[in-house]
């Protein structure tokens, strides 16, 4: 499936019968491999977090649950010198946000 590098969001779509006036937009930007890779580039921590992600839903795809695949990603991640710092001092709070975050998906 394919999904837009940027994707407009605005208020007033929200409201069956929206008021004339004010309008908030949101700009959402894909991180996805393969979308926005000049920004992602651009960014170490935000090339970290993609790369993060992405390890995690190739442990998925492997048949690793998902603490295990949060797991195994973080351990590669230090390993390959990738958030290394932040994710040895933050490995706890990383993994729990991330289990966190998949939960409320679901």
């Amino acid at each position: 499936m394919t999904h837009a590098e940027r994707t407009v969001y605005r208020l007033s779509d929200a409201f069956f019968l929206p008021a004339e006036g004010y309008e908030w937009t949101a700009n959402v930007l894909n991180i996805n491999p393969g979308n926005n890779q000049e920004l992602i580039d651009q960014c170490p921590p935000l090339k970290g977090y993609v790369q993060l992600t992405s390890l995690i839903r190739q442990g998925q795809a492997k048949g690793q649950s998902l603490e295990e695949a949060v797991k195994a990603a973080i351990d590669t991640c230090i390993e390959q010198d990738i958030l290394k710092d932040y994710l040895i001092k933050h490995e706890a709070e990383v993994t729990a946000m991330i289990l966190t975050e998949y939960n409320e998906k679901l």
